[in-house]
């Protein structure tokens, strides 16, 4: 929500989220944050939102895969080695 929200029109729930310092996502006013996780029962919030990660996770696996291709490591061994690790 903090990352792709602004850019799905839901800018305003976006900027009552905070980053602390040690990565953590928080909400000040407690019933502002109720609306905000009861916005995962929208139907078109959660697919937009679901869509959005779904894209991001989708650049950092391609990503990731044209990295084993560069440096000629067989897809296969690296997926392998990321799965025993």
């Amino acid at each position: 929500m903090k990352e792709e929200g602004p850019g799905l029109g839901m800018g305003a729930a976006a900027g009552d989220i905070a980053k602390t310092a040690s990565g953590r996502y928080v909400v000040a006013d407690p019933a502002r944050r109720a609306e905000i996780l009861a916005m995962r029962d929208d139907p078109q919030a959660s697919a937009l939102l679901g869509a959005a990660f779904a894209t991001r996770r989708r650049s950092r696996t391609v990503s990731a895969a044209r990295r084993a291709r560069a440096s000629s490591t067989p897809l296969i061994s690296w997926a392998r080695r990321a799965r025993s690790s």
